[in-house]
């Protein structure tokens, strides 16, 4: 079991990851070995903190030395499962080594695991809660949009990344829908101009300026011709602004 993250103590942290890239073997065969040898009772391995335990270590490579016991010490100080760090005790005794020495604070230890692991689930909390619902504003999209603009037929790492930029600004699929249906009582943007042109999705992660047109009515200004989606005309700025090309924005 020598590799590159051998410690004195026997515990020590190794994720398949590492154990794949130092012997070359797949996923299915590590846990296949990593299976033959819990079975035989020559390590354990803890799948939430990817520790190991040589079950044998301490039998061949106890020195009774106070540096070594000092290295000991803060290893096992650092070692997450202390399930581990209580079998260490109990593999020593029954070698009959003086555990004295490397005896630790197993009830702080425990308080300070279980107080990283509640920050850690806390902050996987956090992280889910703010991570945009992909799929349900794909299908809201598709649902409300659908009809006259193109349809999303994959959420790319793109627009996932986009995607996720905008969620800190709208945060609920109610704005999404409202997003959503504005550009749709949009005749500009779902293709009624001399262009032909239609947003998209893509249109609307592109940059965090559209999103805040839409809302604002800004693309309902200029409609068939020189009039809105309610039907009344727009000021002759805009209408000429549109006709002579002087309105690059609309397309940004």
């Amino acid at each position: 079991m020598t590799n590159s993250k051998t410690s004195q103590c026997g515990i020590y942290e190794l994720p398949k990851r590492i154990i794949e890239l130092e012997t070359g073997y797949n996923r299915e065969t590590v846990e296949k070995l990593l299976n033959q040898f819990i079975d035989k009772g020559k390590i354990l391995f803890c799948e939430d903190t990817q520790e190991i335990m040589i079950l044998n270590w301490m039998k061949y490579n106890f020195i009774n030395s106070e540096k070594v016991f000092s290295c000991i010490r803060k290893e096992l100080k650092n070692v997450k499962n202390t399930a581990f760090v209580k079998k260490f005790y109990t593999v020593c005794k029954g070698y009959g080594y003086p555990i004295e020495g490397l005896m630790i604070d197993l009830g702080e230890e425990e308080k300070k695991n279980k107080k990283k692991n509640k920050n850690k689930k806390k902050n996987n909390k956090t992280a889910k809660k703010t991570s945009p619902p992909y799929q349900k504003i794909k299908d809201l999209y598709n649902e409300i949009c659908g009809e006259k603009l193109p349809k999303i037929r994959k959420i790319t790492s793109n627009r996932r990344d986009k995607l996720k930029t905008r969620w800190k600004e709208y945060g609920s699929l109610d704005e999404w829908k409202e997003i959503f249906e504005d550009v749709m009582d949009s005749q500009f943007l779902t293709g009624n101009n001399d262009r032909g042109w239609t947003a998209d999705f893509d249109w609307l992660m592109k940059n965090d300026t559209n999103i805040v047109k839409v809302l604002e009515g800004k693309y309902k200004e200029v409609g068939n011709g020189q009039y809105n989606g309610n039907g009344k005309q727009v000021s002759s700025r805009t209408a000429d602004d549109y006709k002579s090309g002087r309105d690059a924005e609309f397309f940004s």
